[in-house]
């Protein structure tokens, strides 16, 4: 810089020798001594004076450069991406941010689109952007995901305004990915917040390392406490939770910690704070760091209550429903569509020849002693699952386990699911071997009678003919009597 400032003076120095050389070849006056003198100190004063100018203007360049140095460095080096570009949206001019922004080498940006570095859903987002800076003349904003080369999608805030003379924009890109970050996270939080405040669930979050532990405002609510009434100890669940269920828990958590279990699934009982128990559906998985040591737990409670009382019901409505069908003298079985039994009641097992009623499921008539009636009873089956009709009052034969013959009066109806959809096929029967015995018996009986009548209504024609003879000849008896009555009066009147 100082070897500049010399070169330059050595120059002005020399062509203000050349003029005065040209001033004094057009004549100058003799000056006096004195006037001499006083010129020399003139021109030794103005010397000073522009050398002081000079070093002034040094100085100031020096302080220009500096500037410029330090402005270079700021673009450069700002944290923010900055973007010079046309009315097209053609990269001019942009920092080293902004290249690292879109993972290309400064040089091989410049003349580019930097649309072609936004994402197809806000592309449109870009280009009304960039109209709107030149429209309005005035600050614009605008989110974008841009992606560079080799880079992730960045979230970007661009802030962008026209150049005084409208022929290009200034543009500051500032990357909000974390932010973006943030706000989702935040959001997820919040929501997650939200979504616990307002479930019935608990959530219980155990810290391994440090034994502390979080209770969810649910997890307290479910057994009656209110957020601030139970404080996030881990004693509070040992001291409510039933004694013969702690040791359980305590055996599969250390399972879940040991890794001998993928996860700790478990239903146990807990005191509210009225004193009722309430069941609890536990589930929970473990964390672990590098080493594979557990270092967290974290799970959820369900109030299962109501499940465990509706279960309770359920299993006492199906006790009931068990031992009535297992007490009445009609045989109930169930088949899928594929015509495989799902359950029967003790009655047709006996039939079957099985002991216990489950010996039954997952057999179909092909395995059963009646075998030979397979297919008939099948084509009952699939007539009613085609149809959704039942059948109802079939006699049927059937092959019992000791190879008797017997007879059935068999009704069969569609099994259907809760949507009324055919699921399979439910059948009753009755075994009427007795009463088709009866009938017999009773044809022959009817037969017998029948044969008898015949015999009596012919005997009692005969006899009717042998009266009506007799009737005939006692008829012409009394006629001839009553004419010999008629004569003899006759006589009497003559006499």
């Amino acid at each position: 810089m100082e070897k500049a400032g010399k070169s330059e003076n050595s120059n002005i120095r020399q062509k203000a020798e050349d003029k005065l050389k040209r001033e004094t070849s057009k004549g100058a006056t003799k000056l006096s001594e004195a006037d001499t003198l006083k010129l020399i100190h003139e021109l030794e004063v103005h010397q000073i004076e522009l050398e002081l100018q000079n070093e002034e203007l040094r100085q100031a360049k020096s302080e220009a450069q500096k500037a410029i140095d330090k402005y270079t460095e700021l673009y450069d080096f700002a944290p923010s991406g900055y973007f010079t570009m046309s009315k097209k949206g053609e990269i001019l001019d942009l920092n080293l941010q902004g290249a690292k922004m879109l993972g290309e080498d400064r040089s091989q940006l410049k003349n580019n689109l930097f649309v072609f570095f936004v994402s197809s859903e806000t592309k449109h987002g870009f280009d009304q952007f960039l109209k709107n800076i030149y429209r309005n003349k005035k600050n614009e904003t605008c989110d974008l995901t841009i992606k560079g080369k080799g880079t992730l999608p960045k979230y970007v805030h661009l802030t962008g305004i026209a150049a005084e003379k409208g022929s290009h924009c200034l543009i500051s890109v500032i990357d909000i990915s974390e932010m973006k970050q943030a706000e989702h996270t935040l959001k997820i939080k919040e929501r997650f917040d939200l979504a616990m405040n307002a479930s019935k669930d608990g959530l219980f979050d155990w810290n391994l390392e440090t034994n502390e532990i979080y209770y969810s405002p649910g997890w307290k609510r479910m057994l009656g406490y209110k957020e601030e009434e139970l404080p996030n100890d881990f004693r509070i669940w040992e001291k409510l939770t039933n004694p013969h269920d702690v040791e359980r828990c305590w055996k599969m958590q250390q399972a879940l910690i040991n890794k001998q279990c993928d996860r700790f699934e478990l239903e146990f009982k807990m005191k509210h704070k009225d004193g009722h128990w309430v069941d609890i559906l536990s589930r929970a998985e473990a964390f672990f760091d590098d080493h594979g040591k557990a270092i967290r737990i974290v799970g959820t409670h369900v109030d299962i209550s109501e499940r465990k009382q509706a279960e309770d019901e359920l299993r006492n409505s199906m006790q009931i429903i068990e031992g009535i069908m297992n007490s009445i003298p009609i045989r109930v079985f169930w088949k899928d569509l594929n015509l495989v039994y799902l359950g029967c009641n003790k009655a047709f097992a006996a039939d079957a020849g099985f002991p216990n009623r489950q010996d039954i499921i997952g057999k179909d008539d092909y395995q059963m002693c009646w075998r030979d009636q397979a297919e008939l009873y099948r084509n009952d089956d699939r007539e009613v699952i085609k149809s959704g009709v039942a059948k109802i009052h079939i006699e049927e034969p059937q092959t019992t386990p000791d190879g008797k013959i017997i007879y059935l009066l068999t009704s069969k109806i569609p099994l259907r699911n809760s949507h009324g959809e055919v699921i399979g096929v439910l059948g009753t029967y009755l075994d009427i071997t007795e009463r088709k015995k009866t009938e017999k018996e009773l044809a022959q009986y009817r037969h017998h009678l029948e044969e008898l009548v015949k015999e009596r209504t012919a005997e009692l024609e005969e006899k009717n003919k042998e009266l009506e003879n007799f009737n005939q000849l006692f008829v012409g008896r009394e006629l001839r009597i009553m004419d010999l009555k008629d004569k003899l009066r006759k006589l009497e009147n003559n006499l």
